[in-house]
């Protein structure tokens, strides 16, 4: 569970606590990447900023421009 918290921490706005509510409502870090805007919004303390921010790196890092969540 530590590698996998590390990795949410590497995204900005992230630190243990919201890496570990993220982890805790969807259970891997495959559900995190691949959920709605919507759902990640609900997590407590992960704002619209968090979330453009995740997607931002997602798009860099996937090579996918369109990507969504």
């Amino acid at each position: 569970m530590a590698q996998k918290l590390h990795i949410l921490e590497g995204f900005p706005g992230i630190g243990v606590d919201k890496a570990e509510r993220l982890l805790m409502k969807f259970g891997s870090l495959q559900a995190v990447f691949n959920a709605e805007i919507e759902d990640l919004l609900l997590v407590p303390g992960i704002g619209k900023r968090t979330v453009e921010g995740m997607l931002e790196i997602l798009k860099k890092i996937s090579g996918c421009e369109q990507y969504q969540g």
